[in-house]
């Protein structure tokens, strides 16, 4: 095991008592994390402020059988991106920020089909 897994695997498990059961966490503060748990994804959360404007959002998630990966964005107030991550296309991430809160929810792919029927 990498020590870069053996890092991610314990920031997840410092993370955890803050993780969501499943679908959305809210992180109303820079810094402070949480962590998702959707269709064997575990992805960990958390922003920091960017240039007094931005929230620069860190997200690092890791499946069974695959090595960490993680990504970063800039979210201004009021923006929204939603994706799947590379192997995991059932499920889609939203990430959203409304003021000083940022939020990441989950959408199954069958609700995802419904809505655009």
């Amino acid at each position: 095991m990498s020590t870069f897994t053996k890092t991610v695997l314990t920031a997840l498990a410092v993370i955890a008592p803050l993780s969501a059961s499943a679908g959305e966490i809210a992180l109303n503060a820079p810094m402070q994390g949480a962590t998702l748990q959707e269709n064997g994804v575990d992805m960990s959360v958390y922003f920091t402020e960017a240039d007094g404007v931005g929230y620069q959002l860190v997200a690092t998630y890791v499946a069974p059988s695959e090595a960490p990966s993680r990504f970063q964005m800039r979210l201004a107030d009021g923006d929204s991106v939603s994706f799947s991550v590379p192997g995991h296309m059932n499920t889609l991430y939203r990430f959203s920020r409304n003021q000083t809160q940022v939020s990441v929810k989950t959408e199954q792919a069958e609700q995802i089909a419904k809505l655009t029927n």
